[in-house]
């Protein structure tokens, strides 16, 4: 489900999507992944905030599957960290984002945004590891375009314990 007003800048709506994965072979060695995201925007006039929540879960038989399973890190994914840093059997992700139009181009439909983002997170390898004093925290600052070439994004993001990252991004992740 998806009515949000745009994929990269949303000013409005609402998103949820799910994802459910099986994975065989015939020597009995198989997962299941099962993830979901939600996403909600509104805005007064030119200053729109985005929450988003997500989470998934790995699981697998008695032999483990390696390379498979939720990862964080990256724009938008615990900005101050680099992309797929983190990995495991179980993610929880949740963020705020804050957007300002700062300038409307109404002829080509296109907008420069300056935002900031919250964000909490982390993965667990084991379910009962997972807490909320175990999460990691990133904070970001970033302008953004929405161009005929896809969103561009430059920013830059800080996390405890000395985590920052700079960015450059042309399109979504």
């Amino acid at each position: 489900i998806d009515q949000l007003s745009d994929a990269a800048f949303p000013r409005h709506g609402y998103a949820f999507d799910s994802d459910l994965f099986f994975g065989m072979n015939k020597s009995g060695d198989n997962y299941k992944e099962f993830a979901v995201n939600g996403t909600w925007a509104e805005s007064i006039g030119v200053h729109s905030i985005n929450l988003r929540l997500s989470g998934a879960g790995l699981f697998q038989s008695s032999k483990e599957v390696r390379g498979i399973g939720p990862t964080l890190g990256g724009f938008q994914q615990m900005s101050a960290y680099q992309p797929d840093q983190f990995t495991g059997n179980y993610m929880l992700y949740g963020s705020v984002t804050y957007l300002y139009r700062a300038l409307k181009f109404d002829l080509a439909g296109q907008s420069l945004f300056v935002g900031s983002s919250l964000e909490i997170g982390n993965v667990w390898n084991k379910g009962h590891d997972i807490s909320f004093a175990s999460t990691r925290k990133s904070t970001s600052l970033f302008t953004g375009f929405n161009s005929f070439m896809g969103p561009i994004y430059l920013g830059f993001a800080l996390g405890p314990y000395g985590a920052k990252n700079v960015f450059f991004q042309l399109g979504r992740q």
